[in-house]
């Protein structure tokens, strides 16, 4: 492809796709394809075969297809899409705010967001196969019942259809975190963080101490969870619900 948005498709076989700058539509088709989406906020579709995608700059959207795959999302706010039986791929967040999107799988996934060296995470599950991944903040579940453990980055999750355990390990790992879509059956895992109790009310005053309280944001309730770890009377983590939920402790793994 040239300056522009062009729509470009591969043929059967080991193809070379190049964009180019433009928002351009990218598939790939068959084979073992690389394909290099240039600038401009792309959709990419690397198709059956195990690919090479470099998204480069813009947000851009990238589903690598079947195969084993490797994705490098380049600059940007981009989203990676992982569908059914779709291998065991590797996936580069790089720059910007990046998403992983599962909402299409059905199985349990298991997902560490990016506790490992270099912010390495990964994805199991029955339908995905092992998925690896580097610099990723944000997560879309599936409708599966998914385990996922929040990373030190600030990350937005959104465990979709299922009963969703999310996993706190520590206060920085819990802060500045959002929760979309939390529903009933759902729970907050805090067991990493030692001895936590709800509270009644809103004062933090000792260590373990939890407290929720209702915030309107820019016209949109949330339900926020506060917590010590540290014993110096003041929260050491903010976690966020989306809408409005009178959690009690049969929410929490790990809170009395």
């Amino acid at each position: 492809g040239q300056g522009g948005s062009d729509i470009l498709r591969g043929e059967d076989g080991d193809d070379v796709v190049s964009g180019g700058d433009g928002n351009d539509v990218i598939n790939a088709g068959l084979g073992d394809d690389e394909v290099h989406a240039g600038g401009g906020n792309d959709m990419v579709f690397g198709g059956a075969g195990s690919d090479l995608i470099f998204g480069d700059a813009g947000n851009d959207v990238i589903e690598g297809g079947a195969g084993d795959d490797r994705v490098w999302a380049g600059a940007g706010d981009d989203t990676v899409i992982a569908t059914l039986n779709d291998g065991n791929d590797v996936y580069y967040g790089e720059d910007g705010t990046d998403t992983l999107d599962y909402a299409a799988t059905s199985a349990n996934l298991t997902v560490d967001l990016g506790n490992g060296f270099n912010q390495r995470g990964s994805v199991s599950g029955g339908t995905t196969g092992s998925d690896t991944f580097y610099g990723f903040e944000n997560f879309i579940g599936g409708s599966g019942h998914d385990a996922i453990v929040a990373s030190s980055a600030v990350n937005v999750i959104d465990g979709g259809l299922g009963d969703d355990v999310f996993k706190f390990t520590s206060a920085a790992n819990a802060n500045g975190d959002t929760i979309y879509g939390f529903q009933t059956g759902d729970r907050i895992d805090f067991s990493g963080m030692g001895a936590m109790k709800l509270e009644a009310g809103q004062t933090i005053d000792a260590i373990g101490d939890v407290t929720i309280t209702h915030e309107m944001r820019d016209g949109e309730e949330f339900t926020v969870i506060r917590g010590n770890t540290q014993g110096d009377n003041a929260a050491d983590f903010e976690l966020s619900l989306q809408g409005r939920h009178n959690l009690t402790i049969n929410d929490f793994l790990g809170v009395s």
